[in-house]
């Protein structure tokens, strides 16, 4: 059984745990019942989803049972006036979990992806809500590729551009799959609780040690506009640092571009 395979840390804050077949979206049931107490978790897993979905809308369409489908919900101790940076300290909880089991070259791209030899293994999204004077609740949603059984990129993410991979092709001996489950989950309730007790400041090391971007000349797309720089990690409160033609820029949303034309580049 799954839940005997955590923790003692995750179990005493676990509510409960509920794992489908199928489901239109791991995050979206999550965000439709009630939250959990402070301090605490809900978790739901399934081996497939409908209507899987990543940052910004974009489409996900991993073939049934050949990808961990994974949500945690947690209820904040304390007020949290910023949570932008909770996707860059959940991907380096796993990216941990991934050195763990010995997946070699594991790397994170601002803001969501979780890559392995520059291809895409997995990503993240943050969700939250909360009710007026109450603390925020988080979703953090992580698709991870296990066996994607030869479905090609633009199979699984037609609004992508790069390359996709999978724990299969990244190991020598792919472990149970409720091995893999036991420890993310594990690895994502303790990482919301030290992010709660201590911020971004305690993951930001481990963050710029993993960062694919650093030092490379790439652009974003925001909201304002296209903004072309070389990437110098990130800052305290988890956004990009951009050294461009005007100086540095700092990015909080907006998706990567690249390559980056000659003509662009600072």
């Amino acid at each position: 059984m799954l839940r005997q395979s955590l923790q003692p840390e995750t179990v005493s804050g676990l509510e409960w745990l509920q794992a489908f077949p199928q489901i239109d979206s791991t995050n979206r049931y999550l965000l439709d019942q009630p939250g959990p107490a402070p301090g605490c978790f809900q978790v739901v897993l399934a081996d497939y989803q409908t209507a899987g979905r990543g940052r910004m809308g974009k489409s996900w369409r991993a073939p049934p049972a050949s990808s961990i489908c994974l949500s945690v919900a947690y209820t904040f101790q304390s007020r949290q006036s910023n949570l932008s940076s909770l996707c860059l300290a959940t991907g380096v909880a796993v990216v941990r979990v991934l050195r763990e089991l010995q997946v070699p070259d594991v790397t994170l791209k601002w803001p969501n992806d979780i890559l392995v030899n520059d291809a895409k293994l997995g990503g993240i999204l943050i969700e939250t809500r909360s009710a007026t004077g109450a603390n925020p609740i988080a979703i953090t949603g992580l698709g991870l590729n296990v066996d994607l059984a030869g479905a090609s990129a633009e199979d699984i993410a037609p609004d992508r551009a790069g390359p996709i991979t999978d724990l299969r092709r990244c190991v020598d001996s792919l472990p149970e799959r409720a091995t893999i489950v036991a420890l993310l989950i594990d690895a994502l309730c303790g990482a919301l609780r030290r992010y709660d007790a201590q911020g971004f400041a305690a993951f930001i090391e481990d963050w710029n040690r993993s960062d694919w971007l650093r030092g490379r000349h790439t652009a974003v797309d925001t909201a304002a506009g296209r903004i072309a720089g070389a990437a110098a990690g990130v800052d305290a409160d988890g956004a990009l640092q951009l050294m461009t033609q005007e100086g540095r820029r700092s990015v909080r949303s907006g998706s990567i571009v690249l390559p980056v034309p000659a003509s662009a580049k600072p």
